[in-house]
């Protein structure tokens, strides 16, 4: 037994240990009825897509982001979800929201719409950067972001019980760390129970479909792939980069390094299936050196095409216990 799993049992903490903090963000596309992406802005209704905490757009116009606030339990997480997507699913004029994480049928790629945002040209310039470096269709690959983090009493309580030397940033940040490099380990598991875009339709990347086997008149697979995002032509970097998670700062020089040597323009291009993150997203590395990890975002979460939201209650329960497997685990 470990010294922390020591630590729950001698003091009966094993409730308090699934006490957290739970976020969801889903990205989905828009489609018409013919199961084509639809070219249309994102909807006046939601209103304005940098003020609606809510409701936004992700890299195009045509893939609309539903972000809950963090809420105590996975079940509030998940209810607010529910709420978002039905209000955005019933107020849309004749179009659908696409269900799996792979595109739909596509126009080629000057045609794909990215996001407007007339009053933050930045985020604009921003998308155009992707676009060029990564191609629009690529961005276009859809999932679910699950952000966790721990009670912080119950950390607090952790850390006084443990006698630990260091402070309790520190403390908190070790857990983290260990946390997401058991996730590199383990993480497969995620992708094979909840990966679900094994197929992909014939307008996506040429360079893509040339690789692959023809499954229908006009779609195509990979041979024992369950989850297209996460596979070597879905939403990833363009070269596969070491960045070190042995310590916040250790993370923190990867990232700059990769930043100054342009393979990235910003922390957030760095594609990793899991993050860390802070309460401040602008500075997020400066951030993270002097507050410290603030909460995990897990990305290797596929839409799950047989629920009517993409994502279902006992997949994210899963998820739950998952990441206290890989806090316990050595």
């Amino acid at each position: 037994m470990n010294t922390i799993e020591k630590i729950i049992k001698e003091n009966s903490l094993g409730l308090d240990i699934k006490k957290g903090r739970f976020g969801i963000e889903k990205e989905s596309l828009r489609v018409n009825e013919n199961g084509e992406l639809a070219l249309t802005n994102h909807p006046k209704f939601f209103g304005d897509k940098i003020k609606n905490p809510y409701i936004t757009v992700d890299f195009s116009e045509s893939q609309i982001e539903m972000i809950t606030p963090t809420e105590s339990s996975v079940e509030k997480a998940y209810d607010f979800l529910r709420n978002i997507h039905e209000i955005v699913a019933t107020n849309l004029k004749d179009e659908y929201l696409w269900s799996q994480s792979v595109p739909p049928i596509l126009p080629s790629e000057e045609l794909i719409p990215l996001g407007k945002f007339p009053q933050n040209k930045e985020l604009e310039k921003y998308r155009e950067k992707l676009a060029l470096k990564y191609g629009r269709k690529k961005q276009l690959l859809s999932g679910i972001h699950f952000n966790f983090s721990f009670d912080d009493e119950f950390l607090k309580e952790l850390y006084e019980l443990s006698k630990e030397k260091t402070s309790f940033k520190e403390f908190k940040n070790n857990i983290y760390l260990k946390i997401s490099r058991n996730y590199f380990k383990y993480g497969w598991m995620i992708i094979y129970l909840l990966g679900a875009s094994p197929v992909i339709h014939e307008t996506y990347l040429q360079k893509c479909i040339d690789k692959m086997k023809k499954f229908t008149e006009d779609t195509y697979y990979f041979e024992d792939l369950v989850s297209f995002r996460n596979g070597s032509c879905g939403y990833r970097n363009e070269k596969d980069f070491f960045v070190n998670y042995e310590s916040v700062d250790k993370y923190v020089e990867s990232l700059e390094r990769l930043i100054e040597k342009e393979s990235i323009s910003s922390a957030k291009e760095y594609y990793s299936p899991i993050r860390l993150k802070t309460k401040n997203p602008k500075e997020i590395l400066l951030e993270l050196k002097n507050s410290g990890i603030e909460y995990l975002e897990f990305r290797s979460i596929d839409l799950n095409p047989f629920s009517e939201i993409g994502i279902e209650k006992t997949d994210l329960e899963f998820l739950h216990l998952f990441i206290l497997f890989l806090f316990l685990k050595e």
